[in-house]
């Protein structure tokens, strides 16, 4: 196992400025529309987005549900034209301990093939998740095929429950995070959670090798517990993700873990921001993950930042000569008549707009309506940043929120600026929704 090496940078005080406190701008233009309701029988209750494949089609993962109870991957196909329903499809019902998965969390992602992966909380030889793999059905046939890559939990010094999706590397490694696992005792017998690495087989092997790339918590000021913070990669290799915990303010980090040198085997840890100072609002609280834009600049979402509403900010990379990353507060959230504790991952459109959820509040409705959590952007304005709420997933007592409450997970978007993204509730059986969106004004 490989532990890798604690590199602090000190952020100064002044480094999170207070964001503009201009008041959000309504979108009238947006709309929502149900793809699917989830349910007891093909899965329902979601935590993670869903995958854009090719010919708009989409797949999703229900963290429980179906008859078998353990969760499920769907397939999502386009209605045929002049139609409005899509065609859905139970690729796999996970079964749970001890030969499958339980309670998936994270998204899917393809490899070139079409092939799915993928991740669970629990289950597995272990009961502590596995990695998983659908095989796209040979030609004439249509039954996905499951091959389980890895399962956590091998010791206690182990990986053990992923909550966040993977990522590919050029090579064709896959890596992620488990929340648990890594053998710190800072975490008490749970361990703080790891960053891990999957090699495919050998030629004439079958068995991918899983190599921990870093230990959370292995010092007072790293960050502990990834959530469900996906990783992202650059073209040199180097990882960036955040904790939801730990650091020196206990309220999470933003970390780059960059690969051995030649000859070596230890990746290198560099702590880019310590969330929770208190200084100008930073009350942390990072449990969504990082969007790179083109010059490299970071950025995410702190559900306790701002006031207390959450904010978003930015991390940029150090200029020539320089070792730490400026850490700057984008927007802080309002108490009313705003998007409130956003906690998933941002996208960027092409102008540099952000994009994404909050799974409480949105714009204020009319009494007795109820805001159910909202999807906002905000566009860069001169100096500061400007907020749109987008749209707002709205119910009126006693009818629930026909579609979903309480988006939890990023937002994806196709070619033609349509986002697509899943409730957590709501719903025609209160077990969430996936729902396209269009006219957010996202510019592919």
């Amino acid at each position: 196992m490989i532990r890798g090496n604690v590199s602090k940078l000190a952020l100064p005080a002044s480094a999170l400025a207070l964001s503009s406190m201009m008041a959000p701008v309504a979108a009238h233009a947006a709309a929502v529309g149900v793809i699917a309701n989830g349910n007891s029988t093909s899965g329902g209750t979601y935590y993670s987005s869903v995958l854009l494949g090719p010919g708009g089609v989409l797949y999703a993962v229900p963290t429980n549900g179906t008859s078998l109870g353990h969760g499920s991957v769907l397939q999502f196909t386009p209605p045929a034209a002049g139609k409005t329903i899509w065609k859905q499809a139970i690729l796999h019902k996970f079964t749970g301990y001890p030969h499958d998965g339980t309670n998936p969390q994270g998204s899917v992602i393809a490899d070139k093939a079409g092939n799915l992966y993928g991740t669970t909380t629990s289950g597995g030889l272990n009961n502590q998740g596995v990695v998983f793999k659908l095989t796209k059905p040979a030609a004439g046939k249509t039954v996905w095929t499951e091959t389980i890559l890895y399962n956590f939990g091998l010791n206690k010094n182990d990986s053990s429950q992923s909550r966040a999706p993977l990522v590919f590397d050029a090579h064709g490694n896959l890596y992620g995070t488990t929340i648990f696992g890594g053998g710190s005792a800072r975490c008490g017998d749970t361990g703080c959670g790891v960053v891990f690495k999957l090699a495919p087989p050998a030629a004439g092997k079958t068995a991918w090798t899983e190599t921990i790339l870093h230990r959370f918590g292995a010092t007072a000021t790293d960050g502990t517990l990834p959530e469900l913070s996906p990783l992202i990669v650059d073209a040199k290799g180097n990882l960036y993700g955040t904790t939801g915990n730990g650091g020196k303010y206990n309220r999470g980090t933003a970390f780059k873990l960059a690969p051995p040198a030649a000859g070596k085997t230890v990746w290198t840890e560099t702590i880019l921001a310590q969330f929770g100072s208190g200084v100008n609002g930073d009350v942390g609280g990072a449990s969504g993950g990082l969007a790179m834009d083109k010059a490299g600049a970071l950025y995410g979402a702190l559900s306790g930042g701002g006031t207390g509403f959450g904010s978003v900010y930015r991390l940029t990379p150090p200029a020539a000569g320089k070792t730490a990353w400026t850490l700057a507060s984008l927007y802080s959230f309002q108490t009313f008549n705003d998007c409130n504790y956003p906690n998933s991952s941002l996208i960027i459109d092409r102008n540099g707009t952000l994009y994404g959820t909050a799974p409480s509040a949105g714009r204020t409705q009319p009494a007795p309506g109820l805001s159910n959590g909202c999807v906002f952007s905000l566009k860069k304005s001169g100096a500061k940043y400007l907020e749109t709420v987008v749209y707002t997933f709205t119910s009126t007592p006693p009818t629930p929120p026909a579609k979903g409450a309480s988006p939890q997970d990023a937002l994806v978007a196709d070619a033609k600026g349509n986002l697509y993204g899943t409730t957590n509730s709501g719903g025609a059986f209160q077990q969430g929704t996936v729902f396209k969106l269009t006219g957010s004004g996202f510019v592919p």
